[in-house]
């Protein structure tokens, strides 16, 4: 029994040897079958060769950007006031010095006490009586208030150009936004509405930022993203209520211009008759682009006896509590007029 147990370790001990002599050798890849499956097996592999680094995304973005800024300064720098910019430049001075909004008050005082605070800065003013028809004082002087009173929509008008370029890149490609990008950096009327003291920029970004905002609360409803809807939906009511004042105000401009019309012809036809009216004050109707209007004259003596004042008010009905236009003129004693 020995004997065998004895032959038994012997070919035991024969065959382990054999078996290592006959081992191939371990390359320096270790693959550990055993315990991990191949797919996730560790190798060590030679870095891949380095290529052309990749252009950042934000030098076009920020080359059109720069673009469109440049364009509006040159805007700003170049063209004077508009007619309607002094109004609500000086609508929103005293709403900022004097806490009232009472004045052409019919646009949303958001935008222009933004937009103002850098002439509270410089004291910026703009000296305006309430029937004048222009400015009779700027200050410090009317290129310092164009620069203060405009830069604020450049900035608006910049966000605007950002969040259509990063909507575009998110819905289509990067390539497309760049497109749609310089599109609007280059886009005379864009640059004109952003280069103003007005609130039509700041309507055309919130009014993109309400349907952004509903576009991605339908994709995906959160609680977040319905209250920054229900905040945009509230400012693009404020919006809606402008362009709506704003259609309302056409009217109102149209009406205007046909008194204006009227009192002109007044005072037309007595200076084209050489007319010499006695000191007083009449009325009458008069009819003007198919609207009616009611008309007051004063003739008023002045101490030049050859001169008569005539102050003429024109009204939309027979009511003179709000007089649409007013006109004042002189006429002169002249030897045709004796005659």
């Amino acid at each position: 029994m020995a004997e065998i147990l004895q032959t038994y370790q012997r070919v035991y001990r024969t065959r382990n040897a054999n078996t290592l002599n006959t081992m191939p050798e371990t390359s320096n890849y270790v693959i550990f079958q055993d315990t991990i499956s191949s797919s996730d097996a560790h190798k060590i592999e030679a870095p891949a060769a380095a290529g052309p680094r990749p252009r950042p995304a934000w030098i076009i973005p920020a080359f059109l950007c720069l673009l469109f800024v440049s364009q509006c300064f040159w805007f700003i720098n170049t063209q004077s006031l508009s007619n309607d910019e002094p109004l609500h430049i000086i609508n929103a001075l005293e709403a900022w010095r004097l806490h009232r909004f009472e004045r052409w008050n019919d646009h949303p005082p958001l935008d222009f006490l933004i937009g103002t605070i850098p002439l509270l800065v410089i004291n910026g003013d703009i000296d305006t009586q309430p029937e004048a028809k222009m400015a009779q004082g700027i200050s410090p002087s009317p290129e310092a208030v164009a620069w203060a009173s405009r830069t604020f929509n450049v900035v608006l008008g910049v966000m605007l150009g950002l969040l259509l370029w990063a909507t575009a890149r998110r819905y289509f490609s990067e390539g497309a936004a760049n497109f749609v990008l310089a599109v609007y950096a280059l886009s005379p009327s864009l640059i004109a509405h952003f280069s103003v003291s007005c609130n039509d920029g700041a309507l055309a970004l919130v009014t993109f930022g309400a349907a952004l905002s509903l576009a991605r609360w339908r994709k995906k409803p959160t609680w977040g993203r319905l209250v920054a809807l229900a905040i945009i939906s509230i400012a693009l009511l404020a919006a809606l209520r402008v362009a709506g004042g704003g259609t309302n105000s056409v009217g109102e401009l149209r009406t205007r211009l046909l008194a204006g019309w009227v009192a002109q012809n007044l005072l037309a036809e007595q200076r084209a008759r050489a007319d010499w009216p006695s000191v007083g004050i009449r009325r009458g109707v008069q009819r003007e682009g198919g609207v009616e209007f009611a008309w007051r004259e004063e003739v008023i003596a002045t101490p030049n006896v050859m001169f008569r004042r005539v102050d003429i008010r024109v009204f939309p009905s027979a009511e003179e509590s709000h007089a649409l236009a007013r006109l004042t003129g002189f006429l002169v004693n002249t030897p045709a007029t004796r005659q």
